[in-house]
């Protein structure tokens, strides 16, 4: 006897439609994006698909530009039940409907910050705004934090965010996983950041760039009893292995469709941040355990 697709029970069709409809690589991820495809045709199957795929949909947030946040604080307003739904943000800068935004995902657990360029300090509204509604997320349990290419850790707004996530750190006391999508220096801004990280309780993974040179930020962290990995990477100097095979050995190191990692950013022992962490045993175990 045949059956529809729509006679399954609601979650198995919930498991098959997270699948269609799991969001796309964000442009500065480190793998090819995936090709596009029409992520929202699910939803006008039926109302039933609709009434299932739409918290789907909302799972995972990527806000290239302050016009999307402002089209998904239009969404949340009419539809606060969705903000429900969104477990995942990430945030190409910091922008002001980014703070309504974060008001409504009250269940938000993981958030991907990109640090770019404004005033900074308590003059700067919106990212005071945004530290503030970051903070009183007690939900969050992964971190990552990168910066716009344009800019460095040591202009205002950068030294301001960081210096307020340290702050953040001390009431996310669920937070899990940390990863520096950039090389993380030590300075006076990032040095509470490491502290705060040292004593959160369930802390359990740090990822990394490879610093180019020594510096006791992940020492500092490594000092976390809970933390039982660091993972470091180090960004291809030449540029991806996709662009610098022949078509006939790309499909030798591509796994499912995305560049082999242990390839693509291999860290070698002998480099001069690597030849330094060695000579302190915890944090070197960490890298070994995560590297």
């Amino acid at each position: 006897m045949s059956r529809s697709l729509a006679s399954f029970p609601e979650e198995l069709l919930a498991r098959i439609l997270s699948l269609s409809l799991a969001p796309p690589r964000p442009a500065f991820d480190v793998f090819p994006p995936l090709p596009p495809r029409n992520r929202t045709a699910p939803l006008l199957v039926s109302r039933q698909f609709f009434r299932i795929a739409s918290p789907l949909l909302y799972h995972t947030l990527h806000f290239h530009s302050p016009h999307q946040a402002t089209r998904a604080l239009n969404t949340f307003t009419h539809r606060p039940l969705l903000a429900n739904a969104v477990r995942r943000v990430v945030l190409g800068g910091i922008w002001h409907d980014c703070v309504d935004v974060l008001a409504h995902c009250k269940y938000v657990q993981d958030v991907d910050i990109t640090l770019d360029s404004g005033p900074g300090g308590p003059d700067d509204a919106d990212a005071v705004a945004f530290c503030h509604a970051l903070e009183q997320r007690r939900t969050i349990m992964h971190l990552t934090i990168r910066k716009d290419p344009a800019v460095y850790l040591t202009h205002p707004r950068p030294i301001y965010v960081l210096q307020r996530l340290a702050q953040a750190v001390h009431h996310w006391t669920d937070l899990e996983t940390v990863h520096f999508a950039l090389r993380i220096s030590s300075s006076p801004s990032t040095l509470p950041l490491a502290r705060a990280l040292s004593v959160a309780p369930r802390l359990r993974s740090v990822r990394a760039q490879l610093p180019a040179v020594w510096n006791n930020i992940l020492l500092v962290i490594s000092t976390n009893p809970h933390l039982e990995r660091v993972m470091l990477y180090a960004e291809p100097v030449l540029g991806s292995i996709q662009s610098r095979l022949n078509p006939s050995m790309c499909s030798a190191v591509i796994k499912g469709g995305y560049i082999c990692d242990e390839i693509e950013h291999a860290v070698l022992g002998t480099g001069l941040y690597m030849m330094e962490a060695k000579k302190h045993a915890r944090l070197s175990e960490l890298i070994k355990g995560g590297t």
